[in-house]
């Protein structure tokens, strides 16, 4: 029941959103799915093989770090009252 008492919050906060502040804000959750998916890629894959082990690695962790940061804050925008 809870569960859908915040689904209609959540619902009524998109309707305050006008038109610019929704397109950010499905921009800004594009592009955190963006940073989480790269930073995942750095780490999984050798895709990027002229950077060295340690470098690979610890851009994937800061891009993961600043994709979760940045839905965070999406979510925080959308449930704000």
């Amino acid at each position: 029941m809870s569960f859908l008492i915040k689904k209609k919050n959540i619902m009524m906060n998109f309707k305050e959103l006008d038109k610019r502040e929704l397109t950010m804000t499905i921009f800004e959750s594009a592009m955190s799915l963006f940073y989480l998916a790269f930073g995942l890629v750095l780490i999984v894959t050798d895709f990027f093989k002229t950077f060295g082990d340690v470098l690979r690695i610890g851009l994937g962790i800061i891009f993961i770090l600043y994709g979760v940061y940045r839905i965070y804050r999406a979510v925080k925008k959308i449930t704000a009252p």
